[in-house]
Order: C-alpha cells, then sequence, then structure tokens
C-alpha cells in the first residue's frame, strides 16, 4: 500500500475544509492529488473495487484527527473514549470524596 499523507485546512469563508494527499517521492519530491474525476456510472451496477482512495489505518487515522483539528466531529453521539474515560475517572474521584466528607460529617454527628 502507498504511504499517502493528508492535510487539510478550515476555509471558514465558505464553510469548507480543504483536503490535500501528497506522497514523498524516493528522490525527495511531493507528489499531490491534483484532480478528482467523476465518471457516470449506471446506478444498477455496482461501484468497481479501485475507483475510490485507498488509504492506510494510519492515514485514515490522520485524516480523522486533521479534520477534528478543523472542527468537525460525529454527527451522532458525542465525546470520544478519551473523553468518556475522564468522565469515569471524575466521577470515581467524586464518588470517594462523597463517601469521605459523609464520614467526615457522620464523626462530627458522633461527637455531639
Amino acid at each position: 500500500m502507498r504511504d499517502i499523507k493528508v492535510f487539510t485546512e478550515k476555509h471558514p469563508y465558505n464553510k469548507a475544509v480543504g483536503i490535500y494527499f501528497y506522497e514523498r517521492q524516493p528522490d525527495g519530491k511531493i507528489a499531490v492529488v491534483t484532480n478528482l474525476e467523476f465518471t457516470i456510472i449506471d446506478p444498477s451496477i455496482e461501484m468497481e473495487r479501485g475507483s475510490g482512495i485507498d488509504l492506510s489505518y494510519e492515514t485514515t487515522q490522520d485524516l480523522m484527527d486533521r479534520l477534528w483539528e478543523c472542527g468537525l466531529r460525529p454527527s451522532e453521539g458525542s465525546g470520544s473514549a478519551g473523553s468518556l474515560k475522564a468522565t469515569e475517572n471524575h466521577l470515581k474521584d467524586m464518588q470517594s470524596l462523597s463517601w469521605k466528607l459523609l464520614d467526615m460529617l457522620k464523626g462530627k454527628s458522633n461527637e455531639s
């Protein structure tokens, strides 16, 4: 599989995101995707394999990360696994603090 890289930039003036694909050549030059060509096909025929852009998982993850940096988020659901883990940790801390405070209050009420 080719080592395709991705670059994105937000274009706030027209509510768009530029997505650029490139790869470094062995001689040090950069090859860029310059034109996406649309071909009209019969809708009853399944789309041919290879007519899209095949990206490695690493490049696809990089694309997702860069789109996130441009402010794009999934339309369904909210947050991420990292965000959920942080919330779970915070909840655990708050529960622990609550139990400690409750124990302190119980101790003071027993002294009275």
